[in-house]
């Protein structure tokens, strides 16, 4: 047995790996427990399909989405890297019926949890994540637009979510229907960095807007500069 300690050790990328490169933040002169990072870059047309550490006893840790580790005696990286496979794109239109959210005076926010079974509850298994989400409410029909919904901003703060179609899917467009909050605010909402911007001169107006890609993709962003509610969600 050895002092871990005092004792240093060194980490190793394995050989002959192809169709990308792996580097590591530190290869030699190690404590152990010292945090190692990865960076794996693919070649052109490839990407990181798995990415695994290997101890002592030739147990392999994946790292593939954390991309670092804790050194122990013995660190040796392997990493795989393949053509991606190409996303579906959606046979059908995936449609939510926010407007069925029930009415929320709470003002708490929801995390991803509770937005992905919210969603998920309207069109079953069609989310597989939600991340990056602030500012996400249930609609409240006593205050702003006095609708139900699914409620991005907070009075004149922005919000945001991003959601991934389960079963590597992939849409082209998205047609939200809502209500903004404010009748002489410019309400900017943006799906993956098209922007469209509409006021609510009528209160009462549900707006209809629509975005599409020039590119599919399997992920959807929707921001809203100030506090929207949003009736309906179409994916196709």
């Amino acid at each position: 047995s050895h002092d871990t300690t005092t004792a240093k050790y060194v980490a190793t990328v394995e050989t002959g790996i192809e169709h990308g490169t792996v580097e590591l933040s530190k290869t030699s002169e190690i404590a152990y427990g010292e945090e190692i990072t990865v960076t794996a870059t693919p070649a052109e047309g490839y990407a990181l399909e798995k990415l695994v550490v290997v101890n002592a006893q030739g147990t392999e840790t994946d790292i593939t989405e954390l991309k670092k580790f804790n050194a122990t005696c013995v660190n040796v990286v392997k990493a795989t890297f393949a053509v991606p496979t190409p996303a579906t794109p959606l046979e059908n239109a995936l449609t939510y019926d926010l407007s069925s959210i029930p009415n929320d005076t709470s003002g708490t926010a929801y995390d991803a949890a509770k937005l992905l079974d919210k969603l998920n509850g309207m069109s079953e298994g069609s989310i597989a994540e939600i991340s990056a989400i602030e500012k996400v409410y249930g609609g409240n029909s006593a205050q702003g637009p006095k609708k139900t919904g699914l409620k991005v901003g907070a009075g004149s703060a922005a919000g945001t979510f991003t959601a991934k179609l389960a079963n590597d899917k992939s849409w082209s467009k998205i047609t939200l229907k809502g209500f903004a909050w404010s009748a002489t605010k410019l309400a900017k909402v943006t799906v993956n960095g098209k922007e469209l911007s509409f006021v609510a001169d009528d209160a009462t107006a549900e707006r209809t807007m629509e975005f599409v890609l020039n590119e599919p993709a399997t992920t959807f962003t929707i921001s809203a500069s100030i506090y929207c509610v949003f009736t309906s969600l179409v994916i196709a």
